[in-house]
C-alpha cells in the first residue's frame, strides 16, 4: 500500500515538474521584438554605404581637414544604426563600430551630439589604440 502511494506520488511530481518546466519555455508570452542589428553582410553593407554618404551639397565644405560639418547636420545621425558624434571639433561615423557590439552601450547617447566629455571620461581612451581607431571613423570637422 505504502509503495502505491510512493510511486502515486512520484509519478504526480514527475508529471508537475515537466509541466512546470514546459511552461518556463513557452515563448507566447514574450513580445517579439526585431534586432536593430543588421543580421547578414548585405544588410550591414547597405548600412554603411547609406549612413556615410556625405551630401553632395557639402562639396563646396571640404578642406585639407575633411567635409566641414554643422552641429545640425550631425544631429541628422542620433541613433544606433546612423551614428556621427563630435570629439574635440572632429566628426566621426562611428555607425559600423557600434553594429560591431565592441563598445559599451554608453556610446549610443554620444549620437548625434559633442560627445567629447563622454569619451574623454573613459580613461582606457587616451590609449594609443583607441585614439587609432578614431582614425578609422574620421570624416571631418565642425564648423
Amino acid at each position: 500500500m505504502h509503495k502505491k502511494i510512493y510511486l502515486s506520488l512520484l509519478v504526480f511530481a514527475l508529471i508537475w515538474t515537466v509541466l512546470f518546466l514546459a511552461g518556463c519555455t513557452n515563448n507566447r508570452d514574450i513580445p517579439k521584438t526585431e534586432s536593430t542589428y543588421p543580421t547578414n553582410e548585405s544588410e550591414n553593407a547597405k548600412i554603411k554605404s547609406t549612413d556615410t554618404q556625405v551630401d553632395n551639397n557639402n562639396a563646396d565644405k571640404v578642406t585639407d581637414q575633411g567635409t566641414i560639418f554643422t552641429i545640425e547636420e550631425v544631429r541628422q545621425h542620433a541613433s544606433k544604426n546612423n551614428c556621427w558624434i563630435i570629439i574635440n571639433g572632429n566628426v566621426y561615423n562611428v555607425t559600423e563600430y557600434i553594429l560591431s557590439g565592441q563598445h559599451k552601450p554608453v556610446i549610443i547617447d554620444g549620437c548625434g551630439i559633442d560627445a567629447t566629455a563622454l569619451f574623454d571620461e573613459v580613461r582606457k581612451h587616451t590609449e594609443a589604440k583607441a585614439q587609432n581607431l578614431l582614425k578609422k571613423y574620421y570624416i571631418g570637422v565642425l564648423k
